[in-house]
């Protein structure tokens, strides 16, 4: 009786350190950039000059989780929802999700700073003028959001503001 009282707690602790022992990533920040032909990258958010859009955020130290090779989906959707760059499928239990890129990267029980570049769909179009949703997941399609606002010249230019990301909706307004 006692030892199955026992087993029985050991397995709940394991189902919680388990649970616990996740990446998270903070300071999710999304922009548009030219890249210059000396490999210079300058920020822009004119449509007509953006060359890639360019998603970066910190993974955060986790000191249950072992180190070693892990990966993040990044899913950029257009002004329209579509997702941008690879688009292709993962499937997560019962949801299909679509993503732009895997970020891999060797995690190593520290604050890492991660960045991902994602090209034109078509390098004779422009990007559309709108918002831009950034997600950045792992195994929760989604855990963590960003929007990144691209404009036109004859736009007014807008305010930043920008929040950090987190287990909530994180948005940012950018022109």
């Amino acid at each position: 009786m006692f030892s199955d009282s026992l087993s029985m707690q050991n397995t709940a602790l394991a189902n919680v350190v388990e649970s616990a022992a996740v990446l998270n990533t903070a300071k999710l920040k999304a922009e548009g950039v030219i890249v210059r032909s000396s490999g210079k990258i300058i920020e822009t958010d004119n449509a007509s000059r953006v060359d890639k859009l360019k998603v970066c955020f910190t993974v955060t130290k986790n000191s249950l989780v072992a180190p070693g090779d892990k990966a993040f989906f990044v899913q950029i959707l257009d002004p329209k929802n579509n997702v941008l760059g690879a688009n292709e499928a993962v499937i997560f239990e019962d949801q299909t999700v679509y993503y732009s890129t895997i970020s891999t990267f060797n995690y190593e029980a520290k604050d890492l700073d991660v960045c991902e570049y994602i090209a034109k769909p078509n390098s004779k179009q422009d990007f559309a003028e709108g918002i831009y949703k950034v997600n950045v997941f792992d195994r929760y399609p989604t855990q963590y959001h960003q929007s990144y606002r691209i404009r036109h010249d004859d736009l007014p230019h807008w305010p930043v503001f920008l929040f950090s990301s987190g287990k909530s909706d994180n948005w940012a307004q950018l022109a």
